[in-house]
C-alpha cells in the first residue's frame, strides 16, 4: 500500500481576500498537492497527489465566528447544502470554509454578490476593525495620561519617554487599518452595486509581517536597554522581556488555536483560552520579571552620604539607638531621582518609626520650576505632593513647603536650585538643627 505525502505551507488569510487563497489552491493543486486540512488559520496542509486541476471555493459562514473551532449546528447545515450542489468539503479555520471539486462546470456556492460582500464586510468588521478600534482608543488613553498626569515622568525617564512613540505607532498602525477599511467598504459598495465582484484587499505575507516586528523589537530592546545602562533607567531592562513574551504570545495563540480545533473546544471556551487565560499569563509572567529586575538591579547610591549621627539628627526619636539607611537610585536622563529609607531601632532591637526621602537633581535648573507650578500639585516618577493648604517659606536660598497632614505627621518639598527634596512621614516639623543637617548631607551646602 502506498503511504500518503504530505507537506505543510503557511499562507496569510484574509476575510476580504479569499479568492487570492483560491487561486494560490488551484494552483498548488496543479503541481500535485491537494488540501488535506487548515490548522490555526494559516498553516495549510496538502496531500500529495498526481498533478491535476481542482476547483475551490473559499467562504465565509455568515453566522460564524472567528473563534469557532468545528462545524455544528448552522455550520453543519451550510456544509449539508454545499454539498447537495457538487461541493466537497475539506475544512474550516474560524468562519472560513474550504470546498473543493473535480467538476468543472460546478456551481459557485454563492451567487449574490451583494450578500456576500455583506458577509465578508461583518466578517471583517468583527475581526479586525473592533480590535483596531480597541487598539486605538488604549492608545489615546497612554498618550492622554502621558500627556496630562504622567506629563512630568515621561520627559524625565529615557524608557518613559519611548512609550510615547510606542503608542504612536499603535495608534498609527490600526488607524491605518482602518482608513483601509473604510476605503475598502467604499470601493466595494460602488462595484457590488454596479455588478461587478467585491474588491480584494491584499495583506502581507506572515513571514514578512513578523520579520519586520522582529527587527522593529530588536532596534527597540536594544535603544532601551543602551539608555538603561547610560541613565540608570532600570525599566529599560524589561523591554526586551515583554518583546519575548509578545513574540511567546503569538506563537502559544496559534498553538492554542490548533489544540481547539484538535480537541473541539467550542467558541466560547476557545474565546476564553485566547482573550482571557492566555492574557493574564503573559501579564503575570512580565509583572514577576519585572519585580524581579526592580527588585535586584537598584543601585545603592554614593554620592550622598547619610550616617547614623545624621540620622539621629534628622530623626531624633526618643528611645532610639541605631538607624537603619536603604538608598536607591532610579536613573538620571534629566532628573535624577534617589529615594532613602531610613529606621529607627531601640535599644530591644524593635522597628520605630520610619522615613522616606526622595531626591531630585537636575542640571537644567528651568526644569524644576515648572515641575512646582503643575497646577500646585508636584507629581512625578509616581510621586505625588499636594501644595494645596502647604505652608510656603524662604530661608537661606530654600524654598520650603511645609504640609501637616496629621497631628503628628509632617511632610515637606524643599527646593534648591538644582535639587527638589521630598520629606514623607516627619513626627514633627523641622527644627533649624535637622535642615542644617539637610543642608550639609542632601544638598551639599
Amino acid at each position: 500500500m502506498e503511504e500518503k505525502t504530505y507537506i505543510k505551507k503557511n499562507f496569510s488569510v484574509s476575510w476580504n481576500g479569499l479568492s487570492m487563497v483560491k487561486k494560490w489552491l488551484e494552483e498548488m493543486a496543479l503541481k500535485g498537492y491537494k488540501l488535506a486540512e487548515v490548522k490555526g488559520g494559516n498553516r495549510f496542509v496538502f496531500e500529495k497527489t498526481e498533478p491535476g486541476k481542482l476547483h475551490y471555493a473559499v467562504e465565509v459562514l455568515p453566522n460564524g465566528s472567528a473563534f469557532d473551532t468545528h462545524p455544528s449546528g448552522k455550520s453543519e447545515e451550510y456544509i449539508e447544502f454545499c454539498e447537495n450542489v457538487g461541493w466537497n468539503y475539506v475544512d474550516s479555520t474560524g468562519n472560513i470554509y474550504f470546498f473543493c471539486s473535480e467538476n468543472e462546470k460546478v456551481v459557485e456556492i454563492e451567487t449574490d454578490e451583494k450578500l456576500k460582500f455583506q458577509t465578508v464586510r461583518k466578517a471583517v468588521f468583527r475581526g479586525k476593525v473592533i480590535p483596531s478600534m480597541i487598539c486605538v482608543l488604549m492608545a489615546c488613553f497612554g498618550l492622554g495620561m502621558d500627556f496630562t498626569l504622567n506629563v512630568y515622568s515621561v520627559l524625565l525617564s529615557p524608557i518613559r519617554f519611548e512609550t510615547v512613540f510606542l503608542w504612536i505607532l499603535v495608534m498609527g498602525l490600526h488607524l491605518y487599518s482602518l482608513i483601509r477599511y473604510v476605503l475598502w467598504v467604499n470601493k466595494a459598495k460602488k462595484m457590488v452595486n454596479a455588478g461587478e465582484k467585491m474588491p480584494e484587499q491584499r495583506i502581507l505575507p506572515y513571514w514578512i509581517c513578523m520579520v519586520l516586528l522582529g527587527v522593529f523589537a530588536i532596534i527597540h530592546s536594544t535603544i532601551s536597554v543602551s539608555l538603561s545602562v547610560r541613565y540608570g533607567d532600570i525599566i529599560g531592562y524589561i523591554v526586551p522581556i515583554i518583546w519575548g513574551v509578545m513574540f511567546a504570545f503569538m506563537f502559544l495563540i496559534k498553538y492554542m488555536t490548533i489544540f481547539a480545533e484538535k480537541n473541539k473546544i467550542g467558541r466560547v471556551g476557545n474565546m476564553l483560552l485566547q482573550l482571557v487565560v492566555l492574557p493574564i499569563f503573559c501579564t503575570m509572567l512580565i509583572g514577576v520579571v519585572a519585580i524581579g529586575i526592580i527588585a535586584t538591579e537598584t543601585e545603592d547610591r554614593s554620592d550622598i552620604l547619610i550616617g547614623k549621627e545624621d540620622a539621629a539628627v534628622l530623626f531624633p526619636l526618643k528611645g532610639a539607638v541605631e538607624y537603619d539607611i536603604e538608598s536607591s537610585s532610579y536613573g538620571d536622563f534629566i532628573l535624577a531621582l534617589d529615594r532613602f529609607f531610613i529606621t529607627a531601632y531601640s535599644e530591644t532591637g524593635s522597628e520605630m518609626d520610619a522615613c522616606q526621602m526622595d531626591v531630585y537633581r537636575s542640571d537644567r535648573r528651568q526644569l524644576l520650576k515648572p515641575l512646582l507650578q503643575n497646577t500646585n500639585k508636584f507629581r512625578t516618577y509616581s510621586i505625588y505632593f499636594d501644595m494645596e493648604g502647604a505652608t510656603r517659606r524662604e530661608e537661606d536660598g530654600l524654598v520650603i513647603y511645609e504640609k501637616q497632614v496629621r497631628e503628628d505627621n509632617y511632610s515637606y518639598l524643599i527646593c534648591d536650585s538644582d535639587t527638589i527634596l521630598c520629606l514623607h512621614a516627619f513626627c514633627e516639623a523641622l527644627s533649624e538643627e535637622q535642615l542644617t543637617c539637610i543642608k550639609e548631607t542632601i544638598l551639599n551646602k
